[in-house]
């Protein structure tokens, strides 16, 4: 074996064990938000600091997510979590509050389940800053919906 083989095989090594390595930090940093976020929901029943936790972890695991936790008001689905990057009229308007029959909100509502939005239509849901946007999934929970954006 030559000396330009042996390099060549020691620094092709080399670029294996760094890429290694990288991806155990990755998920080493990935467990530790999981890690803070089930002790959080052991030691406090304050559901949006528990939501801000859960946002952590998502984006954590879901780089460029965008995600917002809402409850219930009144007449309104209020934000009360989101996430960087959402545009600033959106994030005014979900923080003041959507009305309850919102469309993707009453359709997770009535559905009690998991509601997920392939072709996402800002003028159908009536929910304006939103064209740019693809794909919507809704979760509820009792009085409380959260939604995430991929």
């Amino acid at each position: 074996m030559s000396d330009s083989t042996t390099l060549a095989s020691v620094l092709e090594e080399l670029a294996r064990t760094r890429a290694a390595l990288a991806d155990a930090q990755r998920r080493n940093a990935v467990l530790s938000t999981f890690v803070t976020l089930s002790e959080a929901a052991t030691t406090t029943e304050d559901l949006t600091l528990l939501a801000q936790h859960a946002e952590a972890v998502l984006r954590q695991n879901i780089p460029g997510l965008l995600a917002a936790y809402y409850k219930h008001h009144g007449e309104r689905w209020i934000a009360r979590v989101t996430t960087d990057g959402l545009p600033p009229d959106l994030v005014a308007l979900i923080e003041t509050g959507l009305p309850l029959d919102t469309p993707c909100f009453a359709q997770t509502v009535s559905a009690r389940a998991p509601q997920f939005f392939d072709h996402w239509d800002a003028e159908e849901q009536r929910l304006p800053f939103t064209e740019g946007f693809r794909r919507w999934g809704w979760s509820r929970s009792s009085r409380r919906v959260s939604r995430w954006r991929c």
